[in-house]
């Protein structure tokens, strides 16, 4: 049976992939991709964790339609642990659903 990837660390991939993409990740985008796999605050939560843990980083940006974001990054030093987690679970059905959505 294989492993399933935990929330905090699917939400890390999708920042990781919108990085990877140069597009733009925030909240209602996350809640969006997510949709189905948590709740509202479930995923605020586990962003919260990301951020407490240093996983994850943001800075106030405006989106293409000019509204202001908290636009999400993987931090520098958490790089490394995310592409790994990434390249470990790359055949997780759920990680590939959300980033099917993107």
């Amino acid at each position: 049976m294989a492993k399933q990837m935990s929330l905090d660390f699917l939400i890390a991939c999708v920042i990781r992939e919108s990085e990877i993409r140069g597009e733009p990740i925030w909240f209602n985008k996350l809640e969006k991709i997510l949709e189905g796999k948590a709740s509202r605050s479930t995923i605020s939560k586990n962003i919260d964790k990301l951020f407490d843990y240093g996983i994850i980083s943001g800075e106030w940006d405006k989106n293409s339609e000019g509204n202001w974001i908290r636009n999400f990054h993987i931090s520098g030093e958490a790089s490394a642990l995310v592409t790994k987690i990434s390249d470990e679970y790359r055949d997780d059905s759920d990680l590939k659903e959300v980033l099917a959505r993107m």
